[in-house]
């Protein structure tokens, strides 16, 4: 290529926006706290950090400078020229044109009319640029100001220190651009290729420090002598810089003393990396002569990412057999295969990225083995001893990670290379040019989140009512890693014992491509309506973003027919249609359940009441196939669906022929659904409203039935802007993980009420009135307005109080950073209560991310009962901080923050293992201390015996049934991350005071009754599962006990007899069965 050595430093906003994507989709964590939900489901993967090697170019090359958008490297444009010192040019003199002439003797760059950092070309026939004079096909008199690089200057002497590369013929077009108009100077970037690199990289280590294990690698650098330019190339291979988890301080060192001056061996760069990978000192020197802690633990991914903007020169130079014991490739002939590991050597000419060409071995493209190394990265266990442990002392052939191995990642600079391609496609990862931004954070996202290995599949349950009968029904959610498909089971209950029967219908059956009778719903951004499911129905804006990023040959049209459950070729074959259902609540809507309360002198919902009698029972779910869906509860038959249009930009990721099979998951609709009885103008009617979890950042709300109407139709959406917008409405939103609550207010107006959830564009916490007919703003309240920046938060799920006439007097809700928050709805208007501070604030390390629990105190105010911690981020599985469960007395004319101070203490006292009819159970004593309410203003239990911090939290909402409070809790094994059943508790204590109960609620002897004579426990421990929050049945008026039904992490319900019923004192209920607690795997 024809350069100018030009010391412009173009400026790097392809390049800038490609990494600061990357930035934002990893986990991003530092230097302030930023919330980034993990996009895979945290009860089942892995919580290491993932190790990253970049791989970064320092090539001659990367000192070109960055182009402005509209330059086409391939076309012709009109000469300029650059001419000698002291020689008389003409236009189209040839003679005189040197291409890569050096910089000297030239000092009389000027500057004229252009503003500082700038030179001109002004009234003459030729001009110097950078110490070169060009020509341009102009008239004498135009003036064409190019803007310096930002990083350098002119000095004192006329010299500039850095030289950048200029191709001639993008000098040509910059000229010419400005001269007709076509773009500014201001337009022109200020940034080149190396210089961009370096700012970029240290910014992504700066933000992902936290939670990604960073490496640094380049080329070797040229042998340079003192002084010299730094153009003596002729190195081989490449060099480590910075070993896996080295200090931001030294990556940033490393990447500053980086510059271009060496050619492109990018096979033997990367070879490099592998062998590091591999614990194997490098083929090429002495640098790192030791490799130290490149995987920690058996389950932890890893991953090398090539930047690069061309093709290799001097790429050949491979040791031979000797120096590594696994260069034979078993399906390929020969016992040394590399660098030509697959053996393939296809016949020149290019374009081809495979063995080698015909043209010399500096020229680019003399040789293409980067795709091999991928390759034998991805197909060579790096840690294949079985002695050899990791650092929680299991063997790195444990049978559940019994191979590690590196997928690669390929990052063309300015270039679409057919190398760059194969090489991210043998190695099992993805490849991206510069300019693709948005792909390149959705893929690294995924990336950096294939830590899934232990496949997990609890989500959620229901039942069909509260007491057993004949006919009561236990419905439970599960999810495939394997081909992320999701799945609903209903089961009918046994009378007698309450156990699990039979399964009465799978919608791995009832929804399929054959079986799917659904009508199909999304919402027109453009005209704010609701809309039939078809490409043609949204926005032309909608349309393009259908369109992007498909496969070759595929239709935005195509897209949304797959969706809905069509076969498309060359997109994801489905054999069941519902997507995993993992973080979403399952919600049972029944005709018959009152889900508002009359109004005094209003006689309109009983009359309701005996319309509704005509809805068709129904389950309600998210799934992270994009949609909200309805269900038919008796058949399992699919009657609704409803998308939201945040859900498009993602969707062709889930429909990629290789997403079940690639290690990835993706997020779509994964928050929790209320249900709730309301007047939609003066029409009863039965609503849904639903969040997304760490699925996006929209609410959206479904009429399931209204008054002689069994249709189902979307009502509305909201959706927070792509950017922060402060005038929209809904630029506080974040990922939308709060379950909304749905009343009326003091003007009898029906609104929905939620918190705005995690990572919103400003971080902060603030509760959000919308109508509920329509979805329009009403009232934001902002609670914590993060005004410096340094503390961003979020308002998790609400609860209320209301009165007879089902108007909503008071909210409470919890914060990421531990606080508990009163809001007053006494008059039309929400506020804060408390004079604007917390009803009580736990701590930021103690983030309330459940709804509370409110019930009424006895001597008057209300008692607020809920447990802190989080199971949200990467780094959460890994928390050891001492969560806690509180019972906060909300006092009538009180004021000012409860001090933990005036909170009575509760705590685990003793674990006990009781054996009976051969099956040990561990069981938890707690204190028993009273509360003085005279001083006192709650209570507070530890999760903790004898001060031990393993992590123990709350991450469900609490239950109240006979004066107890019932929740449980979830422990991760931190000491072995690769660890992710985990564990938890069920515990019961008295509400009103945090103390074990005064008698037995357990069957602890196993004699089939509960009574004296067995044990009094405040709960029970639950191994081989985080338990789920449970479902509670009575079991009738005979047996007087309760079932709880707790599905866990692994997929099996643990049910638990408890005492249902306390005469004088004492427990009066006799146990279904003659075990306590029963594992059932259906």
């Amino acid at each position: 290529m024809s350069y100018f050595k030009n010391k412009c430093n173009a400026s790097g906003a392809r390049l800038l926006s490609l990494l600061a994507g990357f930035a934002l989709a990893v986990y991003a964590a530092a230097p302030v706290y930023a919330f980034t939900p993990f996009q895979a489901p945290l009860l089942s993967t892995a919580a290491v950090a993932p190790n990253v090697v970049v791989l970064l170019d320092n090539s001659g090359s990367m000192n070109t400078v960055i182009y402005h958008n509209g330059f086409n490297s391939k076309a012709d444009y009109p000469t300029a020229m650059y001419c000698k010192a002291g020689t008389s040019c003409t236009v189209n003199n040839k003679d005189h044109w040197t291409e890569t002439a050096t910089l000297s003797g030239h000092d009389d760059v000027a500057q004229g009319d252009c503003s500082a950092g700038s030179y001109k070309l002004g009234a003459r026939n030729a001009y110097k640029v950078s110490k070169k004079t060009v020509y341009y096909p102009g008239s004498a008199g135009q003036t064409v100001c190019i803007p310096f690089p930002d990083e350098l200057q002119i000095n004192s002497s006329g010299t500039m220190a850095d030289e950048v590369d200029m191709p001639k013929n993008y000098l040509e077009y910059l000229v010419q651009g400005l001269l007709a108009g076509t773009f500014s100077a201001a337009d022109i970037p200020t940034g080149h290729r190396m210089g961009v690199a370096k700012s970029v990289v240290k910014q992504v280590i700066a933000d992902n420090i936290s939670g990604v294990r960073f490496g640094l690698a380049s080329f070797r650098p040229g042998n340079t002598a003192s002084g010299s330019t730094g153009e003596v190339y002729e190195q081989q291979g490449g060099i480590i810089l910075s070993q896996l988890g080295a200090a931001q301080s030294t990556l940033n060192t490393q990447v500053n003393a980086l510059y271009g001056a060496t050619w492109t061996p990018l096979s033997e760069a990367y070879y490099d990396v592998v062998r590091y990978y591999r614990g194997l000192a490098s083929s090429y020197n002495a640098a790192p002569a030791t490799p130290s802690d490149q995987i920690q633990y058996r389950c932890q991914k890893s991953f090398g990412i090539v930047v690069t903007d061309g093709a290799p020169t001097y790429d050949t130079k491979f040791y031979n057999a000797s120096t590594d014991p696994d260069r034979d490739n078993p399906s390929v002939g020969g016992a040394d295969n590399l660098p030509n590991w697959d053996g393939v050597n296809p016949a020149p000419p290019a374009p081809y990225s495979d063995g080698d060409s015909s043209i010399s071995l500096g020229s680019e493209g003399h040789s293409y083995y980067l795709d091999d190394i991928a390759s034998f990265a991805y197909d060579v266990d790096i840690r294949p001893t079985a002695s050899t442990l990791d650092n929680s002392g299991k063997s790195f052939e444990d049978s559940t990670f019994n191979k590690q191995n590196i997928r690669t990642y390929t990052v063309g600079f300015a270039q679409d290379n057919q190398m760059l391609k194969d090489a991210a496609y043998y190695g099992r990862g993805k490849y991206y040019t510069a300019s693709d931004s948005a792909g390149l954070s959705s893929a690294l996202s995924q990336a950096l989140n294939e830590i899934s290995a232990q496949a997990g599949s609890g989500g959620a349950g229901a039942s069909s009512s509260s007491s057993l009968t004949t006919s009561t029904r236990y419905y439970k959610t599960l999810y495939d890693p394997a081909d992320w498909r999701g799945t609903i089971e209903a089961y009918s209950l046994s009378e007698t014992t309450g156990r699990l029967v039979s399964r009465a219908w799978t919608t791995d059956s009832t929804i399929t491509p054959s079986n799917n009778g659904a009508s199909y719903e999304t919402y027109n951004t453009a005209t704010n309506a609701v809309v039939s499911l078809n490409y043609s129905n949204v926005s032309n804006d909608q349309q393009a973003i259908l369109d992007a990023d498909l496969p070759s040959g595929i239709t935005g049209t195509q897209l949304v027919d797959w969706a809905k459950g069509s076969a498309v070729t060359g997109l994801r074959t489905r054999t069941v249609l519902l997507g995993d259902v993992i973080n979403s609540t399952l919600e049972r809507l029944s005709s018959t359940e009152r889900l508002a309360s009359s109004v005094t002198g209003d006689n309109s919902y009983n009359t309701y009441m005996s319309a509704k009698a005509a809805m068709t029972n129904s389950l309600l779910v998210n799934s992270n196939d994009g949609f909200f869906h309805v269900i038919d509860a008796e058949t399992g038959g699919h009657r609704y669906a409803f998308m939201p249009s945040s859900v498009f930009p993602s969707l062709h990721t889930v429909a990629a022929p290789d997403y079940a099979t690639g290690g990835s998951h993706k997020f779509m609709v994964d928050g929790g659904i209320t249900v709730a009885d309301a007047e939609l103008g003066s029409t009863w009617s039965t609503v849904a409203i639903a969040g997304m979890g760490g699925g996006g950042k929209s609410m959206f709300a479904v009429k399931l039935f209204s008054a002689g109407n069994n249709s189902i139709s979307a009502l509305w959406q909201i959706t927070a802007p792509a950017t922060s917008t402060p005038a929209n409405a809904f630029n506080n939103l974040g990922y939308t993980y709060s379950k909304p609550l749905v009343a009326r207010t003091s003007d009898n107006e029906w609104v929905a009420i939620f918190g705005n959830g995690y990572g919103s564009h400003l971080g902060k916490a603030s509760l959000y009135v919308v109508n509920l007919r329509t979805g329009a703003l009403i009232q934001e309240i902002v609670v914590d307005a993060n005004d410096d920046g340094t503390a961003p938060n979020g308002l998790s799920s609400p609860q209320m109080v209301v009165n007879a006439q089902y108007q909503v007097q008071k909210v409470y809700a919890g914060d990421l950073r531990g606080n508990l928050w009163e809001f007053d709805f006494s008059s039309v208007s929400g506020s804060v209560a408390n004079s604007g501070s917390p009803l009580f604030a736990a701590g930021v390390d103690h983030p309330i991310t459940a709804r509370p629990l409110v019930v009424e105190h006895t001597e008057g105010g209300h008692l607020v009962l809920f447990g802190t911690g989080k199971l949200m981020e990467s780094i959460d599985k890994l928390s050891t901080e001492l969560q806690t469960f509180y019972g906060i007395w909300d006092k009538n004319g009180a004021a000012g923050t409860v001090e933990s101070t005036s909170l009575q203490e509760q705590s685990f006292t003793e674990a006990l293992d009781i054996t009976a009819n051969g099956v040990t159970q561990t069981y938890y004593k707690t204190s028993e201390n009273e509360v003085d309410w005279d001083t006192r203003r709650g209570w507070y239990l530890p999760l903790s015996l004898d001060g031990a911090r393993e992590g123990e939290r709350v991450i469900y909402p609490a239950q109240t049934t006979m004066g107890r409070v019932i929740f449980v809790t979830a422990k991760v094994d931190a000491d072995d991350p690769c660890q992710s059943t985990g564990s938890g508790k069920l515990v019961e204590l008295d509400a009103l005071s945090g103390k074990m109960l005064s008698y037995p609620v357990l069957d602890t002897n196993g004699d089939g009754r509960i009574d004296e004579t067995d044990i009094r426990v405040s709960g029970l421990a639950i191994d081989g599962g985080l338990p789920g929050q449970p479902v509670i049945i009575d079991a009738g008026d005979q047996k007087k006990t309760q079932g709880k039904y707790i599905l866990d992490s692994t997929g099996e319900v643990v049910v638990v007899d408890e005492c249902g019923e306390v005469n004088n004192g004492q427990c009066g209920g006799v146990s279904q069965s003659r075990r306590i607690m029963w594992r059932q795997l259906q």
